[in-house]
């Protein structure tokens, strides 16, 4: 008597259950503030890549003559190096002549390079450095840069 009632308990069980799946929230925007030449700050937000794109908002605390000021987006790309155990996230910015800057009434391209070395024996390693290199001359993402600004601080792993 105890098999029957315990298969039916089994099988009401199982028909009551739900054909419906939930998906797992989708990861938030991580933001960390960055040291800009040692002095100054650069907030960055990362939303988390598809694929290998991301979307990425720098505000800089002081612009160099080089940077627009407030808050830009541009679109950007993260690079796992699983060989070096290392990422690194990239992104290109178009910047409007900058009066008193140091490419006159030159638009100034910007590349975006952060680097952030594997695992720290506590987990997820936060730490990042990198720079912002400046070009003069629209879409001039190579040759000499007229600056290049460093970047390191915390930023969280997706």
């Amino acid at each position: 008597m105890m098999r029957p009632t315990l298969l039916l308990c089994l099988i009401f069980l199982v028909a009551c259950g739900s054909d419906q799946t939930t998906e797992p929230p989708a990861p938030k925007p991580v933001e960390g503030t960055l040291s800009l030449e040692l002095r100054d700050q650069l907030t960055i937000t990362l939303t988390p890549p598809e694929s290998t794109k991301t979307t990425i908002t720098l505000a800089p605390s002081a612009t160099y003559g080089l940077l627009a000021a407030g808050e830009t987006t541009v679109e950007g790309r993260v690079a796992p190096l699983p060989e070096a155990n290392a990422t690194l996230y990239t992104a290109k910015l178009d910047v409007p002549a900058q009066s008193g800057g140091p490419c006159g009434d030159e638009p100034i391209s910007v590349a975006l390079s952060l680097h952030r070395q594997g695992l720290h024996r506590q987990g997820q390693n936060t730490t990042v450095i990198g720079g912002l290199s400046a070009y003069c001359g629209a879409g001039r993402w190579h040759g000499v840069p007229v600056r290049v600004l460093r970047l390191a601080g915390e930023l969280p792993v997706f």
